[in-house]
């Protein structure tokens, strides 16, 4: 069954790319209690506000060592 949606809302796969995550990653996270990614589920399928994408990359630890001090 498909919803309408205003374009407001990302699928799963389409939130993964805009994230660089997998897909089961983003999915894991919409699943979480309490949700890492807050997302609203019709059906089998997740749908992801476009907002909420900026809000958890911000929430997100850069990826690798700090850079040192300078001295």
């Amino acid at each position: 069954m498909a919803v309408a949606l205003n374009g407001k809302h990302l699928t799963v796969e389409e939130a993964a790319g805009k994230l660089k995550l997998a897909v089961a990653s983003v999915r894991r996270y919409c699943n979480m209690t309490p949700q890492k990614i807050h997302a609203t589920k019709e059906g089998r399928d997740w749908f992801i506000p476009a907002e909420e994408i900026e809000r958890f990359k911000k929430s997100q630890r850069p990826v690798g060592r700090p850079p040192k001090a300078a001295e």
